[in-house]
C-alpha cells in the first residue's frame, strides 16, 4: 500500500508559498514507510521502489526533489531497485546501512 506524501508532510498555512509547496507534494506516493515501533509510529525510513521507468529524466528529476524534500523533512530515503524477488537478508542489510548512515 503506498502512503500519501503530503499525509507525512504537512504544508504550515503561515508558510509564504504555502500552495506552491503544497502542490508540489500533493499528488506524490511513497511505496513504504519504515516506523518506529511507538506509540505515534513514528517514521524512520522511507523506502522507494525504482524500476526502470527511474532512468528516464523526468523520473530522475522527480527523484532527486522528492529526496530533497524528504531529507528537508529529516527522512531519509534508501532506492531499492525493483525486482520480482527480494533476498531479506541483503534488504534488512541496506536498511541498516542506510540508517546508520543518517545516524537514526
Amino acid at each position: 500500500m503506498k502512503v500519501r506524501l503530503e499525509g507525512l508532510i504537512g504544508v504550515r498555512f503561515y508558510i509564504e508559498n504555502r500552495w506552491g509547496l503544497r502542490n508540489r507534494i500533493k499528488s506524490r506516493e511513497i511505496d513504504f514507510v519504515l516506523c518506529e515501533h511507538d506509540s505515534k509510529l513514528t517514521p524512520i525510513l522511507i523506502i522507494e521502489l525504482d524500476d526502470s521507468s527511474h532512468q528516464r529524466k523526468d523520473r530522475i528529476e522527480r527523484d532527486q526533489n522528492l529526496d530533497r524534500i524528504l531529507n528537508e523533512a529529516g527522512w531519509p530515503i534508501l532506492h531499492v531497485q525493483a525486482a520480482y524477488f527480494y533476498n531479506p537478508n541483503d534488504l534488512l542489510r541496506q536498511i541498516r546501512e542506510k540508517l546508520m548512515s543518517s545516524g537514526v
